[in-house]
């Protein structure tokens, strides 16, 4: 859905249907490409929108709103993916981390004991109240597992977008359902 051509020719082997510089990181090993492409939008999303703002021709701001719309779907759609995906995973590895901390025995009061006869670090350790110990290795684990975790994001994105711009037209929120609901507000 949506040309995506541009994207495709220019960095040589994108599928057609990248939609813009987010979606196109997974699908090309040059993603400082696709960040590049990303912040393209961004920038076209901001001329597009200052333009808007200065005419007062009610065809004319007509014309650019729906241009306006477009291309901010075609920038809202991967990002949000993106981010969608990468909260998710988030969220899915923290709970599974503190969760099999606390559930295993084998966390923060593992290190506690083992820690108990070192001078100042045993002491210091045995401090930390009661369940921010496991939080603190939960959170550096996510730390350590933050490449991965990224790079799993890149890879999901293109499908999460997919099914995410499948669903858009049914709720009214793709670049033409949105025009449709501006329209009958003007």
């Amino acid at each position: 859905p949506g040309g995506g051509a541009g994207v495709g020719a220019a960095s040589g082997g994108v599928r057609r249907g990248a939609l813009c510089g987010l979606r196109a990181m997974a699908d090309v090993p040059d993603t400082k490409k696709g960040f590049d492409d990303a912040l393209s939008e961004m920038g076209k999303i901001a001329e597009k929108l200052q333009a808007y703002t200065k005419v007062r021709d009610p065809e004319e701001a007509a014309t650019l709103r729906k241009d306006l719309i477009e291309t901010y779907t075609r920038f809202a759609v991967p990002a949000a993916s993106f981010s969608a995906t990468s909260l998710s995973l988030f969220v899915l590895c923290f709970t599974l981390v503190y969760t099999v901390l606390g559930a295993s025995g084998v966390g923060f009061d593992s290190i506690v004991a083992a820690s108990e006869g070192v001078p100042l670090l045993g002491d210091a350790l045995a401090a930390v109240p009661d369940g921010w110990g496991n939080l603190g290795l939960t959170l550096i684990a996510l730390e350590l597992t933050s490449p991965a975790l990224a790079a799993a994001a890149v890879v999901l994105t293109p499908k999460v977008a997919r099914a995410l711009e499948e669903k858009l037209p049914g709720w009214g929120l793709d670049a033409e359902g949105l025009n449709r609901r501006l329209e009958a507000v003007s």
